[in-house]
């Protein structure tokens, strides 16, 4: 059989997420069915749409029974998903099937279908993330904003695989030296986010009671602090190896992120619901030690504060959970 090769590492040896990627594949299928009892009962022009869904599903199902592994099934598939939504799209199918002169409804119909299979291919990691582009007058949907955190999370994953970001670089690097590597990051992230910050603050704050900070963004100053003591102790006595600062780092600048969205909307790629959301958790915003002074104890309060909405957002887009 042959080996995972399209980012798919995890999945050869994860049934949670084989199982997972079939639930999705059923729901290509019950798509596909929904899609032709909608189109159904818009007209006669239907029946061109229906051969196009019927030959899609075919060629899905064909192509995925033939192949020897997930990956290339799933690669057949991401292939034929491109070519069949710019056809359609573009109106260049052969003269039988040519939707351009199809009613308006049908058309955004299939449109939309061929858009949910995509969000779950660029979800998978199959179909890469395009850059996001707001219209001036146009509320912006959730598969715009999703596709554009994808597309951030994307592009600086390809910045931390620079031979300047990597683990055997920080491993032989001194403090100091750590300290130009992680600004240097800092700022190709925020180029990458569309968003301007000064160089990092370094504070020195050891354990207290077990717990440690490993850096925090500050509104007010729009400036991203790290803790220089975690940066000197890392990987000793149960202390985090310092290389989790890189991660530091993408977390915080999500925290820039969010209140950068929040200021100026429209500037975004964000929905007006996301920003509602944000603002909330923004004007609500307790540490854990804030948590701690009504009433809860110390284990209440870090589960408190780690579930603030801004939290749980900059974990996720970070990687952290």
């Amino acid at each position: 059989m042959a080996e995972f090769s399209i980012r798919f590492s995890d999945v050869e040896n994860s049934i949670e997420i084989l199982s997972h990627n079939a639930v999705e594949l059923r729901q290509i299928q019950k798509e596909l069915t929904s899609a032709r009892k909608n189109l159904r009962a818009l007209g006669s022009a239907t029946y061109r749409i229906n051969s196009i869904l019927n030959r899609i599903e075919r060629s899905v199902m064909n192509k995925a029974l033939s192949m020897d592994s997930l990956s290339d099934a799933l690669e057949e598939i991401s292939a034929y998903y491109r070519s069949a939504e710019s056809r359609i799209v573009s109106g260049s199918m052969d003269t039988a099937d040519n939707v351009r002169d199809l009613p308006e409804q049908i058309r955004e119909k299939v449109i939309s279908f061929l858009n949910s299979i995509r969000d779950i291919l660029v979800s998978w990691g199959i179909v890469k993330a395009e850059r996001q582009t707001r219209t001036p007058g146009e509320a912006v949907t959730e598969a715009q904003e999703r596709e554009m955190d994808l597309y951030l999370q994307s592009e600086i994953e390809n910045i931390l695989e620079k031979d300047r970001y990597s683990q055997s670089t920080w491993k032989n690097a001194s403090v100091e030296e750590r300290k130009e590597i992680l600004n240097e990051y800092l700022q190709e992230v925020a180029a990458v986010m569309g968003l301007q910050i000064g160089e990092i603050n370094y504070t020195y704050t050891e354990a207290s009671n077990g717990t440690y900070n490993m850096g925090s963004y500050s509104p007010s100053t729009n400036m991203i602090s790290i803790n220089e003591w975690v940066l000197e102790n890392g990987g000793k006595n149960n202390i985090q190896d310092s290389y989790n600062l890189m991660y530091t780092i993408a977390h915080e600048m999500r925290h820039a992120y969010q209140h950068a969205a929040c200021s100026n909307p429209e500037q975004f790629v964000v929905t007006e619901e996301t920003i509602r959301s944000w603002q909330e958790s923004i004007d609500n915003y307790r540490s854990q030690r804030g948590f701690m002074q009504e009433g809860m104890n110390a284990e209440e309060a870090y589960n408190a504060y780690r579930n603030q909405t801004i939290e749980r957002d900059a974990r996720w887009f970070a990687g952290q959970d």
